[in-house]
């Protein structure tokens, strides 16, 4: 925006040097990949920057003088491109494999040599199988995902923008959409901008028109309070809380944000938006879109008017289809069979052994500021989780990690073990028992493999939230110090 107002020189000394800060990070991509992987796998982060760091060397260079083509005695095969200074998935393949063979071997290794021997090893295995095996094979999975997205958006940008667009959402639910943005890196190294993920940049607006819908006609209190801070989020880019919390559950506002999505993707793409540089998301994306070279904001301009129109769309379809669920009766007075009773108090026990943390010092948002309700933590010691009410499993997710419960007494309470541990898909848990069951307060629910948990990078707390918080006046915390299983945890008052 300066260089386009005229405010800086776009051949100057200023603007090159500070335009070092948005050209570094991908200067110095496959580095950052490897950190940013090792937090993600459980790895050492100095063990990825050291395997990272010998295939990125000077002398691997393919065609160079300093070039050597073998390691013990096997060839070694380089990418297309000559090296992996512009590689990233063979980056972030090469460290899931580090992590995965390191979790193998280390029970094998004496503990009076493993602080030297563990990651010798892994670095010089890694090192090597990235060499031989790892790297060409991801560089050519590379190209060939390369070649069918560019094929795509050769055959048509339009269909190209409406099928990204529409299923962005369900890429990242799954996942999936991780896999793309390696393919963005590549294609803006090699041609200094990129229409990859131009198509997706409608949804976080789709999601937050369909979110403001929900909060102006719903009249579920509890909804509402959960929609405003997932609708500010979204405008900034950070859709999940909508998707899960609200969208998801309410079905049609999902649907209806992968529709505009997919609309304003193809429109995207039709118009010719093009992304030259990094930035953000939501509002904060609107800048990639500035071709700086020719001083040309239309780019820009366009974005902002169809961001506009992808929130306005999702706004109006959402608040014409949005009903409220009928109401259910008198709360989950029916929790347990033959329980009809809606108790004026009701005490919640510890969920496992450890030090219990009030609801602002649980590590996740979205759990800290209170919209899924009141809850607080426990930074367990051990990795059994009890049932803190008597009552019914209503709730057992795929990955392993929460309970949901429907206490007796009218009180429904989530169980949560652990911060973003739904990305380790189930690997540490077992749920013993099961939808149905009916539970009692201090029995054994679920066992978690918190060494496993915290070597993956995630806090273990363990979360307990009263989810229907709106149904009682107050719900308070009532633990302190150390607390065992049975324990006061919270007391929930009508």
């Amino acid at each position: 925006l300066l260089v386009f107002f005229h405010l800086m020189n776009g051949e100057g000394s200023t603007y090159n040097v500070l335009y070092s800060i948005s050209d570094g990070f991908f200067y110095y991509m496959p580095m950052l990949l490897a950190y940013t992987s090792a937090k993600k796998f459980g790895l050492p982060e100095v063990e990825a920057l050291a395997i990272t760091a010998g295939i990125l060397y000077p002398t691997l260079l393919s065609g160079s003088e300093l070039a050597h083509d073998s390691l013990f005695g096997i060839p070694v095969i380089m990418p297309a491109a000559g090296d992996y200074s512009a590689s990233v998935i063979p980056i972030i393949c090469s460290v899931a494999f580090a992590a995965w063979f390191e979790r193998k071997i280390k029970k094998h290794i004496p503990d009076a040599v493993r602080l030297f021997a563990l990651p010798m090893l892994v670095c010089g295995v890694s090192f090597c199988l990235t060499l031989w095996i790892i790297g060409p094979a991801t560089s050519l999975l590379s190209e060939g995902l390369s070649r069918v997205f560019s094929a795509l958006i050769g055959v048509s940008g339009i269909l190209y923008g409406a099928v990204l667009g529409g299923a962005w959402f369900v890429l990242v639910m799954l996942g999936v959409h991780v896999a793309i943005n390696p393919l963005v890196v590549v294609d803006y190294v090699a041609n200094g901008s990129t229409q990859l993920l131009t198509p997706m940049f409608g949804s976080t607006f789709a999601m937050s028109g369909a979110i403001l819908a929900v909060y102006c006609k719903t009249k579920d209190k509890r909804l509402k309070t959960m929609s405003l801070p997932a609708f500010i989020s979204s405008v900034a880019g950070i859709t999940e809380p909508a998707i899960y919390g609200i969208a998801l559950p309410k079905k049609k506002s999902f649907v209806i944000s992968c529709v505009v999505s997919g609309i304003i993707g193809a429109i995207l793409m039709a118009f010719g938006v093009t992304m030259y540089t990094g930035a953000g998301m939501g509002v904060f994306g609107y800048t990639a879109y500035i071709n700086v070279n020719t001083n040309d904001i239309s780019g820009m301009v366009t974005a902002i008017v169809l961001s506009l129109v992808s929130a306005v769309l999702a706004f109006l379809a959402t608040f014409v289809t949005y009903k409220d669920d009928a109401p259910e009766q008198s709360g989950a007075s029916a929790a347990v069979p033959g329980s009809g009773e809606v108790l004026p108090r009701i005490t919640l026990s510890a969920t496992a052994k450890g030090i219990p943390l009030p609801m602002e010092q649980v590590p996740d948002p979205v759990f800290n500021t209170g919209v899924l309700g009141v809850c607080c933590g426990i930074e367990p010691e051990e990795g059994e989780i009890y049932a803190p009410v008597d009552g019914i499993i209503s709730t057992l997710t795929d990955t392993k990690h929460a309970i949901g419960i429907e206490g007796t007494g009218g009180v429904e309470v989530l169980i949560h073990v652990g911060v973003n541990t739904v990305e380790m898909k189930g690997d540490g848990f077992e749920n013993l028992v099961k939808e149905g069951d009916v539970v009692k307060k201090g029995q054994i629910l679920m066992t978690v493999d918190l060494e496993k948990v915290r070597a993956a990078g995630y806090p273990a707390t363990v979360i307990t939230v009263v989810s229907n918080t709106d149904d009682f006046s107050s719900v308070d915390f009532t633990a302190s110090g150390f607390v065992n299983p049975g324990d006061d945890l919270m007391t929930a008052v009508r």
